[in-house]
C-alpha cells in the first residue's frame, strides 16, 4: 500500500475545482500525465514531485497556503479579486464537456 501524505492534498484538489480546471488541464500546465495529477490526488505520489509541482503552479497564480497550526488546520487564501473560475477557461474542451454532462 503506497504511503499517504498529509491531508493537505485535498487542498490542492479543492484549489484545482474552485478554479474550474480539470485533472488534465493541471496536468498540462506542470507537463505531467493525468495519472499522475490522479495519483497525487489519491495520496499516491510517493516522491511528492507532482503534489510539489501542483502547489508551486497554483502559488505562480496567487493562491497563498497556509499550514496547520494551534489555531486551526491547512487551508488557502485565494488570489485577490479571485470570483471563481476564470472566464477564459471556459471555452476550455474539458470544460465544456463538462457543461454537457
Amino acid at each position: 500500500m503506497p504511503k499517504r501524505m498529509s491531508t493537505n492534498i485535498h487542498i490542492l484538489k479543492a484549489v484545482r475545482v474552485a478554479f474550474g480546471y480539470s485533472q488534465a488541464d493541471v496536468a498540462a500546465m506542470i507537463n505531467v500525465s493525468r495519472r499522475s495529477v490522479i495519483r497525487m490526488e489519491n495520496g499516491e505520489d510517493n516522491g511528492q514531485s507532482t503534489f510539489k509541482a501542483v502547489q508551486a503552479e497554483f502559488e505562480r497564480q496567487g493562491v497563498r497556503f497556509v499550514k496547520a497550526d494551534e489555531e486551526g488546520g491547512w487551508g488557502v487564501r485565494m488570489p485577490k479579486g479571485w470570483n471563481g473560475p476564470s472566464p477564459e477557461l471556459s471555452d476550455t474542451p474539458s470544460l465544456q464537456e463538462r457543461e454537457d454532462d
